[in-house]
């Protein structure tokens, strides 16, 4: 744990840190293979040590996997970001958001410029103005307000009027400005 909030330091990133549970994970190896409390255990312990650092924690899993592989029950107080390949996701329980479309038969998904599949998703939390709201994920005070105040320009201009204009045009030579 501590390699990866040291991977972290210094980031201010404005989505939550999201813990990724799958099928392909190590699970069998650490024996959670066929142990859903354990595998819910695991996603607890892990998403704790991130929110106790300061951090939005978050969980990313298939539908299937929260339904069937944790107890998503245990999981209530840490959001979700659900994978579910379809035209509407089907998880009921609350979750912020929803991959529908990837490198998967009948929802490949495209983005203008991209030329392969890609996954696409769906966000229904404004994450930025909730991190940053809660000074989480390293965004202090400090930062608010700097972002807050309008940047100082380099190379400021004068703004002059026309008369003022047309003075400085005649004193630098134009001899047929007519105002």
């Amino acid at each position: 744990m501590n390699t990866f909030l040291k991977a972290l330091d210094g980031l201010k990133p404005t989505y939550p840190v999201y813990m990724d549970q799958e099928y392909e994970s190590p699970c069998g190896k650490w024996g959670a293979a066929k142990n859903k409390q354990l595998r819910t255990d695991m996603v607890k312990a892990f998403l704790d040590v991130i929110q106790n650092a300061g951090y939005y924690a978050a969980l990313y899993s298939s539908t299937d996997w929260l339904q069937n592989w944790v107890h998503d029950d245990q999981l209530a107080k840490y959001d979700k970001w659900v994978a579910q390949y379809a035209s509407r996701c089907n998880y009921k329980v609350d979750y912020g958001m929803w991959q529908h479309r990837g490198n998967v038969s009948g929802f490949v998904g495209y983005c203008d410029g991209v030329y392969t599949a890609v996954d696409l998703n769906d966000c229904y939390k404004d994450y930025p103005q909730i991190i940053k709201a809660n000074l989480l994920n390293n965004w202090t005070r400090a930062d608010l307000d700097t972002a807050a105040k309008p940047e100082t320009e380099k190379n400021p201009v004068t703004a002059i009027s026309f008369l003022d204009a047309a003075e400085l045009l005649k004193q630098a030579g134009y001899t047929s400005i007519t105002l």
